[in-house]
């Protein structure tokens, strides 16, 4: 391979661009084509598939960079290994849990949020889907 092709393919900015862009394809592909149709199909209730969906999802968007990176760069993955994970899940939920009660709690003290009840018997459910795929997409594409 050529030098200069070799250079712009391993800058920094490249590899981001390059893992954004097939990673977060991948992960709305396979979503909204795939698992979307699939489980509403067999599951009528959409706050149940909605987190199965996610779930799904989430475990192709690990895999798909696992494999982009490990093929990439050639490298071992190291930084989704689960020899730290209870600690750093733990360690992660008590945190993000902080930091969104700070949130509402100020938004709810300067009068801004008012509860006014759960729509839904599975709302925690699709709450805590919702938040995951965030912070893992967060986390993978900030951090990497």
């Amino acid at each position: 391979m050529n030098a200069s092709i070799k250079r712009v393919l391993y800058f920094p900015i490249t590899k981001i661009i390059i893992g954004i862009s097939v990673c977060f394809s991948l992960f709305v592909g396979i979503q909204n084509f795939v698992t979307k149709p699939f489980f509403y199909s067999i599951i009528p209730d959409k706050g149940i598939a909605d987190p199965l969906i996610h779930f799904v999802s989430v475990i192709v968007l690990l895999l798909g960079y696992y494999y982009l990176f490990r093929l990439y760069d050639k490298r071992k993955i190291t930084e989704l290994s689960i020899k730290y994970l209870p600690k750093e899940m733990l360690g992660g939920f008590a945190l993000g849990f902080l930091t969104i009660s700070l949130s509402i709690s100020i938004l709810y003290f300067l009068g801004y949020y008012q509860f006014l009840g759960i729509t839904t018997a599975h709302y925690s459910l699709r709450l805590f889907g919702l938040l995951m795929v965030a912070a893992l997409l967060e986390d993978l594409f900030f951090r990497g």
